[in-house]
């Protein structure tokens, strides 16, 4: 195939176009759950570029030069199909800055593939570069000239060895073609590994890190990701499945759900136990206190005002908002949305929580994460194990592999009369113990609204006869 050359084109800025090809090495913090930071550097180790995310809450990302000075900001459009970004000048995300649409080719893909449109390109009926992803298995992506197969750049994900698996880093390798701007294409390989992790098709199947990216020249690739395929469960980022493969099979099964969720700080190697405490005169929303075993408190669950709000706001021990859990109005399945910090924002959205049908026996809620548009196989599970005590199992995806438990603490005649109901949790070595956390507080709240509808074992053949005369 056409190799990419000629005539340079400026994108970014004319410094980022050189008569050479130019090699790149791509360093992403793989822990990072949606938008990773990234360091770009030469081939003699020199940061050229770096990728920030500003703030806790922020749908954007800053693209800094060398000095740290802000190149590029590559803002998330909210409420779109095509997981579309918009590349603006500087820091500006004034229109007049306005440089290029990074989004994806179509709503539903087999394997990822990006369009990208310069600013002058209103009408986006062809677009002016293209991402595609080559080898399937290998995660291989290549940068194309708009809908020709000129390369004017390729992107290689590197292998893991036993000790990069354990760095918590992804490497990958970039080659950009002469005169071609490897600013531009950089932004477009972070912005495909974003989407890409963000939404990976075939979920419960395959991750892929490669692309392929074209330009508006025929025949004329512009850039080609290369990496390694890989078989995962729901729960896991492919990251964590390489770790995987240097373990024995008792420490693979423990590592399986490793997986940082809300943040990597409530992650730890050993297992977890918590004592949750909640005020159970409180109708609904419950006040929970949970705490470690010393008595030390953790976290708090407070609901937001005494008016109608259907939310509950988790909080760390310095109070400040860790989690905002919303019930979603109008739902048969007792939906919840679960969003980062005091934000309910849909870029901000982590994972839903609802139950795992209408009619239940013993509660069952099914997990699915921010990107599991489809919601076809959950991402985590939460079954009840005895109805009467309120204990319940947190098991990774469909599997049998549990990650968390809970025990409700049967009533002393002391506690019976001290209007609080206790429970012991025991979190599993590297599961977030924040998230399960959540999860479990709201089982308790979907567990007793359900009890408080009398949808429960003595009613439950009689609202099976109810539900069979809609069907």
């Amino acid at each position: 195939m056409a190799q990419g050359g000629g005539v340079a084109r400026v994108i970014v800025d004319s410094r980022f176009c050189v008569p050479d090809p130019v090699d790149l090495a791509m360093v992403r913090d793989k822990i990072e759950f949606k938008h990773g930071n990234f360091d770009i550097k030469d081939v003699k180790g020199n940061i050229l570029f770096q990728v920030k995310k500003p703030g806790f809450l922020s749908c954007k990302m800053i693209f800094l030069d060398g000095s740290g000075s802000p190149l590029l900001t590559m803002k998330q459009k909210s409420m779109t199909l095509h997981e579309r970004w918009k590349v603006y000048r500087g820091v500006s995300t004034e229109e007049c800055d306005f440089l290029y649409t990074v989004k994806k080719s179509k709503v539903v893909q087999f394997t990822t593939k990006l369009e990208v449109f310069l600013g002058h390109n209103n009408e986006e009926q062809i677009c002016d570069f293209r991402v595609n992803v080559t080898k399937r298995f290998e995660h291989s992506c290549v940068v194309y000239a708009g809908e020709s197969d000129n390369i004017v750049a390729q992107m290689q994900h590197k292998k893991h060895t036993r000790q990069t698996a354990s760095s918590g880093l992804d490497n990958f390798s970039v080659t950009v073609n002469p005169n071609v701007d490897y600013a531009f294409v950089t932004s477009l390989l972070v912005l495909f590994d974003v989407i890409n992790r963000q939404d990976p098709p075939g979920k419960g199947d395959t991750v892929r890190y490669g692309s392929t990216i074209y330009s508006d020249d025929k025949n004329k690739i512009v850039s080609k990701t290369l990496g390694v395929d890989s078989l995962i469960v729901n729960i896991l980022d492919a990251d964590l499945l390489f770790r995987r493969l240097y373990k024995t099979p008792e420490e693979k099964k423990e590592e399986m759900v490793q997986s940082v969720i809300v943040d990597r700080r409530f992650c730890v190697p050993g297992p977890v136990d918590l004592v949750m405490v909640r005020d159970k005169i409180a109708s609904q929303y419950g006040n929970f206190v949970i705490g470690d075993v010393n008595g030390n408190m953790m976290f708090q669950v407070k609901k937001p005002g005494f008016g109608l709000h259907k939310k509950m706001i988790l909080l760390d021990s310095s109070g400040s908002p860790v989690l905002t859990m919303k019930e979603k109005s109008m739902t048969l399945h007792n939906r919840w949305q679960v969003f980062k910090g005091g934000s309910t924002e849909e870029c901000d959205m982590l994972y839903t929580v609802k139950r795992s049908s209408m009619i239940q026996r013993t509660t069952k809620l099914d997990v699915f994460f921010g990107q599991n548009n489809e919601e076809k196989t959950c991402d985590f599970r939460v079954k009840g194990t005895n109805w009467l005590e309120r204990s319940c199992v947190v098991y990774a995806g469909v599997s049998d592999v549990i990650v968390a438990q809970m025990q409700h603490k049967k009533h002393t005649r002391h506690t019976a009369l001290s209007g609080k109901d206790s429970f012991s949790v025991t979190v599993n070595p590297n599961v977030d113990y924040a998230f399960i956390a959540s999860l479990v507080v709201l089982f308790d709240v979907i567990d007793r609204q359900e009890s408080a509808k009398g949808i429960g074992t003595d009613n439950f053949e009689a609202a099976h006869v109810v539900h069979g005369l809609f069907q």
